[in-house]
């Protein structure tokens, strides 16, 4: 019962902490201050967002990150700060984060900063809209702009230069290699530069984003010109286009360049050309536009060099003679049957044999008998195609010994310079030997390893810790295969690494490396599948590498099942100072009412009027009944864990229970409305009536205790089918969604044992549950349409009788 005066309390415990109305911090009943500190002082940027997607709470680094305050993006929408190209990709990820509570979600987005240019983030969510000291989409945010730009430059360095080694052309790998070099940095004009041999200047070979009439004023530039000096330094120059040393007239200056940059195109020590970049609109070239564009010149100059060299082998069949015959490499042409048409010398050194054994010879004749087919196959696949076929094959030497052969080839047939199969090979024997010993030693080393339960690793002792070496054991404590993780694969070992953890990681590890001595952690992982695990991982420096980065080995296992044994005792024992808490208030107040009572009549009785008098006995028999019913509740718990809460089945009346209950709650709450929907007549089964009515009484009482005085409870009842449906509806806050099926474990308050404000050991509707699965029937909790619970269970019917 609540005492006079006091306000209705929530579920069983009352709502958790909530966010702030400004945004700016978490207020949290368990909060210690140290957590604050923690996302204070964060270097990523942590916001919770409410379940509409507005930003309900964002940390201090946004200031350093993207240039707001805090308050001045609360309330908005996470929306508009992602640039328009990613909403799509924004919105499908926090939705997928939303449906699926306490898994995390990964997205790489740019963000806008406040004066309007874009950061790339890499951004990570996590559904805590069921916690109640978050109640929300948290985010982590971390800026990877330099790094997402390190990789754009990769990659264009890398397409770069792809396409200009299929290129034969010297016109076209210019165009390819300008308009490149444009998009990579950004800038919005520029001319490529290549060295005239006749003259030693240079000149004009494509120009993107210039006038015609300033292209005819820089077409070229002579031997002595102060632009070709400024080349053959070496060094590249960035200017305001005012400040270039070099003459300029009014025409010149019309063209309003700005920004300008004078990089030289070297090969091997010497400028073979240049490429002029220009901005209309930058005032300056920024450092990693200088680095985009220095990157990528080294893969033009050898583009350029070797297209030329092409060029030219191509005009004469000495040159490629010279380079066949002096190659340690073999070229063969084979006809149709295998037979050898040419054979470059190096074939004779390999097989020891004189020109003249091999003229006319059958290759098939020196392969060896078990690589025979494997080769005959390699050939035929190749012909009337123009791919070429890779093979290996050993082939006899005149002492009888084998030497084995990487074969690449070819169907020129058509082409009336060869007219045969070209077949270039070298000699990997010693290769070859040495690789089998390699692997059979690191097979050894693999069985060894693979046994070991855990696994094990070389890395580099730098932030993201990248493994120069992974045992198999890595697929069963990551999910990842060693070369998923090794190098720049899949993933580094450092983004497995949990985020709360990775500090404290790297700083163990540095303080083992100064000190000389081996670390050992304890820390937890993500895996690839998503999972959280806990590890236990130890080593050791052992040196360094070229560079002057520390090398580490060391082994790592899986002790997730310690940790989560490790925390179902502290549960357990959190679960048992809770109920120790909620019993210990249970009992404290019926037996303060006792006491209470007693001792005015104690103390006054002979005083007392008979109306006080007979108040206080009423309120020591309502103190004892409430002492009856928590300690009726611990001996049904207690006998439902021991086995020991059997029924006592017999012929039962279950709308007559239902009767009985609606009348004991009404006497015990005179002042609440109870509104019955009971079939008429009597409904019989084989129940237990005493736990029947029990039951009533439990799902009666929840319900007041969490309904506003003034509104009317409901009992409802209907036959469907074989089984008897009742159900009990309140107007009460309601249970969440991701609680309504705690609500029937043992000692579970809603909002946690530490909002504990009504009456109750948390004890009722677990009783309940199990009053009704003995009875062979099923209960659930939904919410009511127009807020509220309804709590609704069955009872199998058994015999039936109308009154």
């Amino acid at each position: 019962m609540r005492s006079q005066g006091e306000k209705p309390s929530g579920r069983e415990g009352g709502p958790g902490s909530e966010l702030g109305a400004d945004g700016g911090h978490l207020e949290s009943p368990g909060d210690s201050g140290v957590f604050r500190v923690m996302v204070e002082n964060s270097q990523d940027l942590l916001c919770v967002l409410r379940q509409d997607g507005t930003i309900g709470f964002c940390s201090p680094s946004i200031h350093d990150l993207l240039g707001y305050e805090p308050h001045e993006v609360t309330g908005r929408p996470i929306f508009s700060l992602i640039h328009p190209d990613e909403l799509e990709m924004a919105r499908d990820a926090l939705a997928t984060a939303a449906d699926r509570p306490g898994m995390a979600r990964y997205a790489k987005v740019r963000l806008r900063r406040s004066d309007g240019s874009w950061r790339v983030h890499e951004v990570s969510s996590r559904n805590l809209l069921h916690d109640p000291e978050v109640r929300g989409l948290v985010i982590n945010s971390r800026d990877v702009t330099e790094r997402y730009e390190a990789e754009r430059l990769i990659s264009a360095q890398r397409d770069l230069s792809v396409r200009l080694g299929r290129l034969e052309d010297t016109e076209e790998a210019l165009r390819v290699s300008l308009h490149a070099v444009i998009d990579a940095s950004g800038l919005d004009s520029g001319g490529i530069y290549v060295l005239d041999d006749d003259t030693g200047g240079f000149r004009l070979a494509y120009h993107v984003g210039l006038s015609e009439s300033f292209v005819e004023l820089i077409r070229a530039y002579g031997p002595d010109s102060p632009h070709t000096a400024l080349v053959k330094s070496g060094q590249a120059a960035y200017l305001d286009y005012r400040q270039l040393p070099v003459p300029k007239e009014a025409a010149h200056l019309a063209e309003g360049l700005k920004a300008v940059a004078v990089v030289p195109i070297m090969y091997e020590g010497k400028a073979v050309g240049c490429v002029n970049l220009g901005s209309h609109v930058e005032e300056e070239i920024a450092p990693r536009t200088r680095r985009v564009i220095e990157a990528m010149l080294g893969h033009i100059g050898e583009a350029l060099v070797r297209i030329r060299l092409q060029r030219e082998l191509r005009a004469s069949e000495r040159h490629y003679r010279t380079l066949i015959e002096r190659s340690h490499d073999v070229v063969l042409i084979l006809d149709h049957d295998g037979r050898i048409l040419y054979h470059s010398p190096s074939l004779e050194r390999i097989l020891a044999t004189h020109g003249r054994a091999l003229e006319g010879a059958v290759l098939f004749e020196l392969v060896h008998p078990d690589d025979l087919a494997s080769l005959r196959e390699g050939l035929d696949m190749c012909c009337g195609e123009r791919e070429a076929v890779g093979r290996e094959a050993r082939l006899r030497r005149s002492d009888g010994s084998w030497r084995r052969l990487e074969c690449i080839c070819t169907d020129l047939h058509d082409d009336p310079a060869v007219g045969g199969l070209l077949v270039n090979a070298r000699d990997i024997t010693e290769q070859a030997e040495a690789e089998n010993a390699l692997a059979e030693s690191r097979r050894a080393f693999q069985t060894l390893l693979g046994n070991l339960p855990g696994m094990a690793y070389r890395c580099r002792n730098d932030p993201s810790w990248t493994m120069l070496f992974v045992s198999e054991g890595s697929v069963g404590l990551t999910g990842y295969r060693p070369e998923e993780l090794v190098g720049k694969g899949a993933v580094s070992y450092a983004e497995l690494v949990h985020p709360q953890d990775r500090d404290m990681v790297w700083d163990a590890v540095q303080r083992a490396l100064a000190a000389g001595e081996h670390y050992k952690l304890t820390y937890r992982i993500r895996t690839a599948a998503g999972e959280e695990r806990w590890v236990w991982e130890q080593g050791q420096g052992v040196g360094r590498d070229e560079e002057g980065t520390a090398i580490l080995e060391g082994f790592i296992t899986d002790i997730t099942e310690k940790k989560v044994y490790e925390r179902k005792l502290e549960e357990y024992a959190e679960r048992m100072r809770d109920f120790m808490d909620i019993a210990a208030h249970e009992l404290r107040h019926p037996a303060t009412l006792l006491k209470g009572y007693a001792s005015t009549i104690s103390s006054r009785g002979e005083n007392l009027p008979p109306e006080a008098l007979a108040a206080s006995l009423q309120g020591i028999e309502v103190g004892a009944d409430r002492l009856v019913y928590v300690v009726e509740e611990l001996l049904d718990a207690t006998r439902i864990q021991r086995g020991g809460f059997a029924l006592e089945l017999k012929p039962t009346d279950v709308v007559r229970a239902a009767a009985e209950a609606l009348r004991e709650i009404g006497m015990r709450y005179p002042k609440t409305t109870f509104i019955s929907d009971l079939p008429e007549g009597s409904v019989v089964t084989h129940a237990d009536a005493d736990r029947l009515l029990r039951l009533f009484v439990i799902l009666l009482d929840n319900a007041v205790k969490n309904s506003p005085p003034e509104q009317p409870i409901e009992l409802r009842g209907r036959m469907e089918g074989g089984e008897m449906l009742f159900s009990v509806l309140d107007r009460g806050p309601g249970i969440p969604e991701e609680e309504s099926e705690k609500v029937f474990r043992r000692f579970y308050q809603v909002g946690g044992a530490l909002h504990h404000g009504g009456p109750g050991l948390g004890l009722g509707l677990y009783i309940g549950k199990r009053i009704v699965e003995e009875h062979g029937g099923r209960i659930w909790h939904r919410p009511r349409e127009g807020g509220g619970s309804v709590f609704s269970f069955t009872i199998p019917l058994g015999e039936r009788g109308d009154s």
